[in-house]
């Protein structure tokens, strides 16, 4: 099917349209009312009860079939419990102390991210509960991602959710009126892995950003167009990550996908902390959309007493035009020295990557600074990426500027810049 096919069959639903509304709420809210649902007789029970057997049919629903404790007399079921979307715990008669037991997170226009997927495991889940991730990504090898026991994280696709949920619900016990929003919401989440599975097959490494640019505005009237760009973000990610692991260079770079303004944006700098100065520099790449930029960016993060005055409760604005001043000062002693110079002359080779009739500013770049909070600068000299440009050539570049010199003096790289005191008066002086 294509992917367009895909995203009208799904913008059809009236279910679909709820879901945009809370995306992961959407479907904790509902999961709850079938935990409940699965409850005999559930209007003796109280809000968020469930008895034994629905809690262990609730598990298999997930995926993830799992053994109750010996006395065990109840589970609770709420949503939004300790940052979970929806949680499980068990109870005994006669006491208020409650353990976690299967815990859920929904994700539908976001993927797993390990560093939150194990700091669940540093909380109630600690010891003995188990994590069941609802996404639209694959998760074959999620537990090969997380540093924590094999084994207590599983991941279960929204189709196989539809297909438990038929088998396991006995609608002879749901009232008739709401049998047809039982099998609605399965078709939803059915259409939901259908439209991913389309997303997967057309978005790969060897797509243009000038294709992945028009089907996220393709796809933007029927609201997929922040999946779409997160999948690809992610994609570039993915690439960006694995030739860094290939040269061993992975643990030095943050990488970090999210998306604003209707595009994906990739983040992947090195942090370098300004003790003095109580404040963190990030150096790095940032890619948003077609939009590829060589970036520094300044948090002051604590007040010191012996900072230089002039960085003392700085607002947005003072950050901005401090993080500013970095990336011009640090140009001197080798920082980005040798960017690409776009052709302003029809005789000078035009690069690669960049589309140099559409940027502005000194030399073909342009400089741009933005206010990200007090305390928080942001500073760039941003390129068009050309709309033939594959997101593996975008990944291959984005590592080039972080490991190797060509966009830098000779022999620097980012992981070697360090900042001297020579270019702290330089900054301090503009």
């Amino acid at each position: 099917m294509p992917i367009v096919a895909a995203a009208k069959t799904l913008y059809s639903q009236p279910m679909f349209r709820m879901m945009l509304s809370s995306n992961e709420l959407f479907h904790s809210n509902f999961l709850q009312w079938i935990c409940e649902t699965l409850t005999e007789p559930p209007a003796e029970q109280e809000p968020g009860r469930i008895t034994v057997q629905a809690a262990e049919k609730m598990a298999i629903i997930l995926g993830h079939p799992l053994m109750v404790a010996p006395g065990v007399s109840y589970f609770t079921v709420h949503r939004e419990e300790n940052k979970f979307d929806l949680l499980l715990s068990a109870r005994t008669e006669n006491s208020k102390k409650s353990t976690p037991w299967l815990a859920v997170e929904v994700k539908v226009k976001s993927w797993p991210i390990s560093t939150q997927l194990e700091n669940f495991f540093q909380g109630p889940l600690n010891e003995t509960g188990h994590l069941v991730l609802l996404t639209l990504a694959r998760g074959e090898n999620i537990n090969e991602l997380l540093d924590i026991e094999p084994g207590r994280v599983s991941c279960i696709s929204f189709s196989a959710l539809a297909h438990n949920i038929t088998q396991e619900v006995n609608l002879a016990g749901v009232a008739p009126q709401y049998i047809n929003w039982v099998n609605a919401y399965s078709n939803l989440c059915v259409c939901l892995d259908q439209f991913f599975e389309c997303m997967r097959q057309q978005c790969n490494p060897e797509m243009t950003i000038g294709d992945v640019v028009e089907l996220g505005n393709t796809l933007a009237p029927y609201r997929l167009n922040a999946i779409w760009w997160k999948n690809a973000i992610d994609v570039l990610r993915s690439e960006v990550s694995s030739k860094l692991h290939v040269i061993g260079e992975a643990e030095n770079f943050l990488l970090e996908p999210n998306f604003s303004n209707s595009r994906g944006i990739l983040h992947c700098v090195i942090k370098q902390p300004l003790i003095a100065w109580g404040a963190d520099l990030e150096l790095g790449v940032q890619v948003q959309g077609n939009s590829f930029r060589l970036l520094l960016t300044i948090r002051i993060k604590e007040e010191m007493a012996d900072r230089p005055a002039q960085l003392h409760n700085l607002n947005g604005k003072q950050a901005r035009e401090l993080a500013e001043n970095f990336l011009i000062n640090a140009e001197a002693i080798g920082l980005f020295e040798r960017r690409p110079a776009l052709a302003i002359d029809e005789q000078i080779e035009e690069p690669l990557l960049f589309d140099s009739q559409s940027t502005g500013g000194r030399g073909g770049f342009t400089l741009t600074g933005y206010a990200n909070g007090p305390g928080h600068g942001f500073a760039d000299y941003r390129y068009k990426l050309k709309d033939a440009v594959t997101l593996n050539q975008i990944a291959s570049e984005i590592v080039k500027i972080l490991i190797n010199d060509e966009y830098h003096r000779e022999n620097l790289t980012l992981s070697n810049f360090r900042i001297n005191q020579d270019l702290l008066n330089l900054v301090l002086e503009e």
